[in-house]
């Protein structure tokens, strides 16, 4: 009881602290993702108030966390979209998500108007309202389940798709690609078969460790959300630009940009621009920020890219750096540095980054390549 109790709180706690967004940064994803942690919170706290009595003393506050399950795979699957999408504003569409909530909220208006003994009795006495109660049973015994795997599909999908749209648009993912949403979507997925297990197989040792998990769970998601970056750092002339990438990412067959014979200019002028300029050691080197370098629309730039040298904006940038990195391996002006020190000199802002990139380009890592070269 005492986790529950600890696990409620921080997750109220985690809730204000969202809402509230002290960073101000992706801020209409953050207050869903907040409006998820209360969610989650309102049905650790019916568990809580059930088991202490408090339901008998207070009896309104019983079906309210019912309510609030209906709202948590919408909230969660929402805070993902506007986690992932360039869109700053809030779309009215998105309150259909939660149509199911407000199904269940008529449903549940007549046990609301019932009056404070009425409740009393009904959770005192609750086998002989079974029968009469069954549409009720069946909604929060299947609906719940079944709408939690259909959104958290989604939103996986939606993270899967983020992490390679970005690809287009920056050569530093780290500090956007959302691979804490990731973990999170995991860690989601195993506290719902926590949460199938309480309900219906009572495993001894899955019921053990389920109290402690909802706690970690809670501090993971805190400890992300404080050090996490906002998305997409961009004006609002640039993000319309960056949507169209993406949507004409789905869609390669629409209108031509730039015909063949401007394409073939325009990789010249990119080409002669990157080599003289090295702009790709900026390890924080994104299009919108060559678009401008180079004086080209933000679109513009990204169709020469992808079609003219086949690449995403990330392949592009890269195989700059790591044909600077092959140079700067063998060159005697650098042998003091360590592959740490090549990697940043390269512009890449992580060794990991840096090894694995390496190794998908030329089969070696650097420091086999490194050997290789000096003993031939």
């Amino acid at each position: 009881m005492i986790i529950e109790n600890l696990t409620c709180g921080a997750l109220l706690l985690l809730s204000v602290l969202l809402i509230s967004n002290p960073l101000k940064i992706n801020t209409i994803a953050n207050r869903w993702l907040s409006l998820f942690i209360f969610c989650i919170f309102s049905a650790l706290i019916d568990v809580v108030f059930f088991k202490s009595g408090t339901y008998l003393i207070f009896p309104h506050l019983k079906g309210l966390s019912e309510l609030f399950m209906f709202a948590m795979a919408p909230a969660l699957y929402l805070s993902v979209v506007y986690f992932t999408s360039p869109e700053h504003h809030f779309k009215s569409i998105s309150l259909f998500h939660f149509l199911p909530c407000l199904i269940f909220l008529l449903y549940q208006l007549p046990y609301f108007f019932n009056d404070v003994s009425t409740k009393r009795l009904m959770q005192e006495h609750p086998e002989p309202l079974k029968s009469i109660d069954f549409y009720r049973i069946v909604l929060l015994t299947f609906a719940i389940k079944l709408q939690f795997l259909i959104y958290w599909l989604l939103a996986y999908l939606r993270v899967r798709k983020h992490q390679k749209n970005i690809r287009l648009l920056t050569s530093n993912l780290q500090p956007i690609h959302l691979q804490w949403l990731y973990y999170l979507l995991f860690f989601l997925m195993a506290m719902y078969l926590l949460w199938l297990n309480t309900v219906y197989f009572h495993l001894e040792i899955a019921d053990k460790i389920t109290a402690p998990a909802y706690l970690l769970a809670s501090f993971f998601i805190a400890y992300y959300s404080l050090k996490q970056k906002e998305v997409f750092a961009y004006s609002e002339p640039v993000l319309k630009d960056i949507i169209d990438i993406f949507e004409a990412e789905e869609r390669p067959v629409l209108q031509i940009r730039v015909n063949d014979e401007e394409i073939q200019v325009k990789k010249k002028e990119i080409e002669d621009f990157m080599i003289s300029s090295e702009i790709y050691l900026d390890a924080t080197l994104s299009l919108p920020s060559l678009s401008l370098a180079l004086g080209y629309p933000v679109h513009d730039l990204s169709y020469v890219i992808n079609r003219g040298f086949n690449q995403n904006f990330y392949q592009f940038v890269n195989a700059y750096r790591l044909n600077k990195a092959k140079i700067l391996l063998v060159s005697e002006a650098h042998k003091h540095l360590n592959m740490v020190g090549i990697a940043y000199a390269c512009g890449f802002n992580s060794k990991t980054v840096f090894n694995t990139a390496f190794k998908k380009l030329t089969g070696q890592t650097p420091s086999e390549y490194k050997r290789q070269i000096i003993s031939s």
